[in-house]
């Protein structure tokens, strides 16, 4: 689906209308996600479909880097495995098609696709990959994201000192999601 605009005649908003999964996954990026945090106003988003084959098909955008996408880190971007809050190895690279000026970059469909073992599907189903995307100044990932299943009712909390009441001084940063 492509809303188009006056003023990007082209095309403002996009999505992608998706066949039969078996079950759909999102991961929302941000560098807060990052372990540890990452100060950053990249942002993205990442679907994977779990298809009755078990192979799982990725797609999602990102966008706003701080810097270039780093291809020298493995290929940029990867699926891994670990709980949130901790670092793993990676199981899958993500091919990425980049954009302009190398700070932005989509997961095409057919060329994310991947076959998942039955372990591969337990840690999917228990919340345990997630995604990381780097940059050149956040060479151990400027965008993260763990990839859960698809709620009806999502809610995202940034957090920062600002809302505190009374509010204070700090640098920490944070996300909290409900679901």
């Amino acid at each position: 689906a492509n809303i188009h605009t006056k003023a990007v005649r082209s095309g403002e908003l996009r999505g992608q209308i998706l066949g039969m999964a078996k079950t759909v996954f999102r991961a929302h990026l941000s560098g807060s996600n990052e372990v540890p945090a990452v100060t950053s106003f990249a942002h993205g988003m990442l679907l994977a479909e779990l298809m009755p084959d078990n192979e799982l098909i990725v797609s999602g955008s990102f966008a706003d880097l701080e810097s270039k996408f780093a291809f020298r880190v493995a290929g940029g971007a990867h699926i891994h495995r670990a709980m949130a809050g901790s670092n793993g190895g990676v199981s899958f690279r993500l091919a990425t098609s980049l954009r302009g000026s190398l700070n932005a970059g989509a997961f095409e469909s057919s060329k994310n696709r991947f076959a998942l073992s039955a372990s591969d599907l337990t840690r999917l189903y228990n919340r345990g990959f997630y995604v990381n995307i780097h940059s050149l100044r956040n060479p151990g990932g400027e965008l993260r994201g763990q990839l859960a299943p698809e709620s009806q009712i999502i809610f995202n909390a940034y957090l920062s000192s600002i809302f505190t009441n009374p509010s204070v001084t700090s640098t920490a940063v944070g996300t909290v999601i409900a679901e």
